[in-house]
């Protein structure tokens, strides 16, 4: 089993975010809230470097599977930047292959119902 000795990569922080690193907790602050997540289970080093303008993400002896963790802690981040500038939007497809799915709406949601699991027959 071959060890990689040191692995570095960074991330460029735009400068309308604020991206604070505490013991692997990762917070960024922008114009649509704030995201925190926590990768204390990631064997590595994160570090604000350039006056917090760059992410530094180290990983130090490790293997080709957990150095394709660096990549994902990257990507991660990176989402949660866009998501705090630009934000998500999530759609519900509502697709059938036997059973056809009713949409019931409420108050306040809108939640699927399979009425043939309840019980009711359609006809």
């Amino acid at each position: 089993m071959v060890k990689i000795i040191k692995k570095q990569e960074f991330l460029e922080i735009p400068s309308t975010v604020s991206v604070s690193v505490n013991a692997r907790k990762v917070t960024v602050k922008g114009s649509r809230g704030t995201l925190t997540r926590d990768f204390s289970h990631i064997q590595g080093d994160l570090a604000m470097v350039g006056g917090g303008k760059k992410l530094r993400i180290d990983m130090w002896f490790s293997t080709r599977k957990q150095l394709a963790a660096i990549n994902s802690v990257k990507s991660e981040i990176n989402n949660m930047i866009l998501g705090v500038t630009k934000g998500f939007r999530y759609k519900m497809r509502l697709v059938y292959a036997h059973f056809p799915h009713q949409r019931e709406r409420g108050r306040q949601r809108c939640r699927p119902r399979d009425s043939q699991l309840l019980g009711r027959e359609d006809h």
